[in-house]
């Protein structure tokens, strides 16, 4: 099996990737390494800290979020399969990169938080690049969600992939 039909296969099981309103309401943990200055792009990955060039979110933090959306959205046609009143989630099909845009009434707008899964020998992790441009605070609230639901991902994938 390719390593691109594992991650399909990952993101079919797990369901959730373009669903950040779930993530559970809980504060930053206070060791959690945070962007400096609102305006930052964090990278985080499973087992390395940072994002090769030719990932599929290397884009994140080429350009800002309301551009990047404007060009994945109207010039890339990416598939809108998430909205709601905090986000708008765009899946790139070719790369299985999930695009989550913040909206207005999110508190860390404008941000774009792009993740895409990678197999590593047995293990798929996700990929991800957050671009913050709001208030510091709102920014590492939003790196914080979305890593905890990456870990929730994470386990759901493992205990998927024991049954």
């Amino acid at each position: 099996m390719s390593n691109r039909t594992t991650a399909a296969m990952a993101l079919a099981c797990i369901g959730l990737m373009f669903a950040p309103s779930i993530a559970v309401a809980v504060s930053p943990v206070k060791d959690e390494p945070a962007a400096e200055a609102a305006g930052t792009t964090t990278v985080d990955k499973t087992t390395s800290q940072s994002t090769s060039s030719s990932s599929a979110c290397a884009e994140a933090s080429s350009m800002t979020p309301s551009e990047l959306f404007k060009l994945l959205k109207d010039e890339r046609k990416l598939e809108q399969v998430h909205k709601d009143a905090s986000y708008i989630a765009l899946q790139d099909k070719a790369t299985f990169a999930m695009w989550t845009f913040t909206q207005d009434s999110q508190a860390a707008h404008p941000a774009v938080v792009c993740r895409v899964p990678l197999k590593e020998g047995d293990t798929i992790t996700l990929d991800m690049v957050v671009n913050c441009e709001g208030p510091k605070k709102a920014c590492d609230q939003l790196e914080y969600d979305f890593k905890e639901l990456n870990r929730r991902m994470q386990m759901e994938v493992e205990k998927k992939a024991r049954q």
